[in-house]
C-alpha cells in the first residue's frame, strides 16, 4: 500500500517543544536561539528550510502556531504580532 500525503504539518504551537523555543515565557536562552524574536525563530525556520529541501516545492507545508501564551497579564505573544516575520 502507497500513502499519498498532499502536504505536512510542523507543529509549533501548545506547548510542544518547538513552541518552547518560540514563545518569551519559555525560552530564557543566551544563545543564538534565545532572546529577540529572530532567535527565537531559528530553530523553526531551521526545521522549515530542512523540511522543503526534503519534501521538495511541489507540495505546502503547514505551520501550526500558538497565537498567545495564555499566561496571566500576557495577552498575545511577540509571536502573534509579527506573523509576517514568518
Amino acid at each position: 500500500m502507497r500513502l499519498a500525503v498532499d502536504f505536512i504539518e510542523i507543529h509549533a504551537a501548545h506547548g510542544y517543544l518547538i513552541h518552547e523555543f518560540l514563545s518569551p515565557l519559555s525560552n530564557k536562552r543566551t544563545d543564538e536561539y534565545g532572546g529577540s524574536l529572530d532567535n527565537r525563530l531559528r530553530f523553526v525556520l531551521e526545521i522549515a528550510k530542512r523540511t522543503r529541501k526534503v519534501w521538495g516545492d511541489e507540495k505546502p507545508i503547514f505551520l501550526r502556531l500558538s497565537a498567545a501564551d495564555w499566561a496571566q497579564g500576557e495577552c498575545f505573544s511577540s509571536l502573534s504580532c509579527s506573523p509576517a516575520k514568518l
